[in-house]
C-alpha cells in the first residue's frame, strides 16, 4: 500500500447493512432511558398539581379583590350622592318591596356612570350580567327596575342604620309590608319599640371616619352595615361551600365577614335575598 492511501476507506463495506447491537449492555441502557422519561413525565405532572391550584386560587383571590374594590367604589358613589342630598342621606331602598338595592334613579348616571361596579366580580354570571345592566342602563332611556334586579344578584343594601338581627327583621316588617311611606324618614313600626333612623353622613363627617368620631348622628355608628355580597349565599345558601361574605360599613371600609357573624347570619341572609 502506498504511503499517500488512506488506512481506512471512506465508503461502507459492501454487503448486507450491519444489525443493530442487541446486547444486555444495550438493552439496559434503553430501559434506563424510558425510565428517566417516565420520572419526567411524573415530575411534570406533580408541579401541575401544585401549580395549578396556586394559579387558581391567584384568580380568585383576583375576583375577591374585584369584588371588594366594586363594593368600596359604590360607597363613595353613596357618599358624593349623600353630599348633595336633603339632609345628606345616602340612596334610599328601591322602592319595590322584595329588592334590597338603592334606588339606582337617584345615582345613575349623575354619580355612577360606569355601571359594571353594581355586579360582583366572583359572580359565574358576572360578564353575561354586566352586558345585560350596561344595555339597560346606559340607553337613552334606562331601565332602572331592572337594573335594580340585577344588582340585587351580587349585592344588597340596607339603607337604615341596622346594628342587629331583631333591627333588620323590623326593617323587613316595614319594608315588605309597605311601611315604608318616606324613606327619609326615621323609621318605627307600631309595636315593636324600635326605631331605625335612615343611613346619613352628618354633613360627610361619618364615611372614612373612626368609632371615636363624637358626631355621628344618633343611632349611627361606623359599624352600620351598608351593603352585603348577597350572590354566593343566592347560590350556594346553607352549604358548607358558604363560609362568609363581604360586608360595607358606614365608616367606609370593606372587610370579609365569617358566616355567625352579624350582618353574614343566615336570617339576615335570607332576608336580602328574599327568602325570608
Amino acid at each position: 500500500m502506498s504511503p499517500l492511501e488512506p488506512r481506512f476507506s471512506t465508503l461502507p463495506p459492501e454487503g448486507p447493512a450491519p444489525e443493530l447491537d442487541r446486547s444486555p449492555g444495550q438493552k439496559r441502557t434503553t430501559a434506563r432511558l424510558w425510565i428517566a422519561v417516565a420520572a419526567g413525565l411524573c415530575l411534570i405532572g406533580l408541579l401541575a398539581l401544585i401549580l395549578i391550584p396556586n394559579v387558581n386560587g391567584l384568580k380568585d383571590e383576583s375576583s375577591r379583590s374585584s369584588t371588594k374594590n366594586n363594593m368600596t367604589v359604590l360607597g363613595q358613589v353613596f357618599k358624593m350622592y349623600a353630599s348633595q342630598s336633603r339632609a345628606n342621606q345616602w340612596p334610599h331602598l328601591s322602592p319595590d318591596e322584595h329588592i334590597w338595592t338603592p334606588d339606582l334613579s337617584v345615582l345613575c348616571p349623575e354619580f355612577l356612570q360606569n355601571s359594571s361596579v353594581l355586579v360582583a366580580r366572583e359572580h359565574p354570571d358576572a360578564d353575561h350580567i354586566r352586558e345585560t345592566m350596561r344595555a339597560v342602563l346606559e340607553g337613552p332611556n334606562p331601565d332602572f327596575v331592572t337594573a335594580e334586579g340585577l344588582m340585587a344578584l351580587s349585592f344588597a343594601y340596607f339603607g337604615y342604620a341596622v346594628n342587629n338581627e331583631t333591627d333588620f327583621s323590623v326593617l323587613v316588617h316595614a319594608k315588605t309590608g309597605g311601611l315604608i311611606d318616606n324613606p327619609h324618614e326615621i323609621l318605627h313600626v307600631s309595636g315593636s319599640g324600635k326605631w331605625l333612623p335612615p343611613l346619613n353622613t352628618d354633613s360627610m363627617r361619618c364615611f372614612g371616619s373612626n368609632s371615636q368620631h363624637p358626631e355621628f348622628p344618633p343611632g349611627i355608628n361606623p359599624t352600620n352595615p351598608v351593603l352585603v355580597e348577597v350572590w354566593a349565599w343566592k347560590i350556594k345558601g346553607k352549604s358548607d361551600k358558604f363560609d362568609g361574605a363581604h360586608v360595607l360599613y358606614m365608616d367606609g371600609h370593606v372587610e370579609f365577614v365569617p358566616l355567625g357573624t352579624f350582618p353574614v347570619v343566615p336570617s339576615v341572609m335570607d332576608g336580602l335575598c328574599g327568602t325570608m
